[in-house]
């Protein structure tokens, strides 16, 4: 999953077999906060330590095959894209 957040390239690919979320970024640009959902909108993680690193994969052992929502936070707005995992 390609995406744009203010003309920052963002790639999302997920693992199921591992349960882990890739994202990946063009420029370095800092990500404030990343946001997990499950689909009635509960909050499964929370990550607020920003990065500013090209590459950030998040692993959940424990959650269930399911879809959820990823929402990303930058200074430059807000995104939310939807992964299977």
């Amino acid at each position: 999953m390609f995406f744009k957040l203010n003309y920052v390239s963002i790639h999302i690919t997920t693992n199921s077999a591992s349960k882990a979320i890739q994202i990946y970024k063009s420029t370095r640009k800092t990500i404030e906060q990343i946001a997990i959902y499950d689909t009635f909108g509960n909050l499964v993680k929370r990550y607020e330590t920003p990065t500013n690193k090209a590459t950030k994969t998040l692993i959940f052992p424990t959650t269930k095959t399911s879809l959820y929502f990823v929402k990303l936070q930058s200074e430059n707005g807000t995104v939310t894209k939807k992964v299977l995992l």
